[in-house]
């Protein structure tokens, strides 16, 4: 089955969008090759060169709290500041039951604050820019991501018409991007969600960056992280989500 994951991670695998390949008599197969030291480097050097930045929770929340400070007046934000560090410690004291709970169990969560604390949120990044510019960074790094891994993972290709071009022995962004563009026209054209095969195609692509534990242990070449168109033949040869201030801060609008 194209889709297959390998016994090994040193294998390459090759690999068809599900959907498509139901469709379509001659579906697009994509080579993937494993990822060793050496892919994990590229994949650096490209999130260094496209100037791909992502920020987690606690760097949203640290800068809530600044623009807090900077935008209400001293005896709000004296209020206000334990009440958004109550609800957060709530909020993650949450998250952290609901993860032992199987899926069918697990509840919303629920605050006497959350409404307001969700509010100040939103207004705090509309007054205050540096927010906003974490924003941005995760959004861009949302887009990015994906565009990386295929760049890094991606060797070749059959059945697809779209542009391949190569740097430094792997893809260009240029390439990924027409990738995507050829896939999305390939989902409109038999009935696919478009869109749906190039997120296929991302996931196994990172799946193959980061392995999971029970893979790094199968795998025969060394992890290199630990955690979290006509159809024609292209073969070079030589031949894949950002955290947004809503979801970290949750508040009142702040007092002038």
């Amino acid at each position: 089955m194209s889709n297959a994951i390998p016994a090994e991670a040193s294998e390459t695998l090759v690999f068809t969008p599900a959907d498509l390949e139901v469709k379509m008599e001659k579906p697009p197969r994509f080579r993937l090759r494993a990822v060793s030291t050496r892919e994990k480097r590229h994949f650096d050097r490209l999130l260094t060169v496209e100037n791909v930045r992502q920020h987690g929770t606690e760097d949203f929340r640290a800068e809530m709290l600044r623009g807090l400070a900077a935008t209400a007046t001293p005896d709000s934000a004296a209020e206000l500041e334990p009440r958004v560090k109550a609800f957060w410690e709530a909020l993650d004291e949450h998250n952290k039951e609901q993860a032992e709970l199987p899926q069918d169990e697990r509840t919303d969560f629920d605050h006497p604050d959350r409404e307001r604390i969700e509010d100040l949120g939103q207004q705090i990044a509309r007054a205050w820019q540096p927010l906003r510019e974490m924003t941005a960074d995760n959004q861009d790094a949302n887009t990015m991501l994906p565009l990386v891994s295929i760049a890094v993972v991606v060797s070749g290709w059959d059945h697809l018409d779209a542009m391949f071009a190569k740097d430094s022995g792997f893809l260009t962004i240029d390439s990924a991007e027409s990738v995507c563009a050829a896939l999305r026209k390939l989902d409109e054209a038999n009935g696919v969600s478009p869109g749906l095969s190039w997120l296929q195609l991302c996931a196994k692509a990172m799946g193959r960056i980061f392995l999971s534990k029970e893979q790094e242990k199968n795998s025969a070449s060394p992890s290199p992280s630990s955690n979290p168109p006509s159809n024609t033949k292209t073969d070079g040869k030589g031949s894949p989500a950002g955290q947004s201030q809503a979801s970290a801060i949750s508040t009142e609008t702040p007092a002038n």
